[in-house]
């Protein structure tokens, strides 16, 4: 029994040392909870943190998506509107070459309406000139006939006279 009783002083001397442990432990985990409750609150944070990056990144790649199809809606918009500019500087070659024969076609019809004009004047004085004329001559006709009517009635009446005189 001997040895029992050494070996339960060894005992309850390393149970005395395990109390004093436990007992230092105890005070020691005191400042190491508190620690842990700040890694703990630190750790939120920092979950908090990385949440809103990923929220902010994710509202960015959004945001990126929707600028991209934004660019990618302007683009074929530019695209449609050089076209149609395209079409329009065309079509103004287009129309200023017609508007060139146009106007040469105008000025050609403008020489020919003045040369016409020039004509019908010259022809409506020829007219007039020949309407004087023929005034004139008719007037004269008129005079020629009633002498000659009167002429006509004289010789008769002479060739009467001479008539009744033999």
């Amino acid at each position: 029994m001997p040895l029992r009783a050494t070996e339960a002083g060894i005992l309850e001397a390393y149970l005395q040392q395990g109390d004093q442990e436990v007992e230092i432990l105890s005070h020691e985990i005191g400042p190491l909870s508190n620690s842990f409750d700040e890694v703990k609150a630190k750790w939120a944070e920092v979950q908090d943190a990385i949440l809103a990056t990923n929220d902010r990144e994710a509202t960015a790649a959004e945001r990126e998506t929707n600028l991209e199809a934004a660019l990618n809606s302007k683009v074929e918009e530019l695209t449609a509107v050089e076209a149609k500019y395209a079409r329009l500087e065309e079509k103004y070659k287009k129309t200023i070459e017609h508007n060139k024969l146009y106007s040469s076609t105008v000025r050609d019809l403008d020489v020919s309406i003045r040369s016409a004009r020039f004509s019908r004047d010259n022809l409506s004085a020829d007219i007039t000139g020949l309407k004087e004329e023929l005034e004139h001559r008719e007037a004269s006709f008129v005079v020629e006939k009633t002498y000659a009517m009167y002429d006509i009635q004289r010789k008769t009446l002479e060739e009467a006279k001479a008539h009744y005189r033999y």
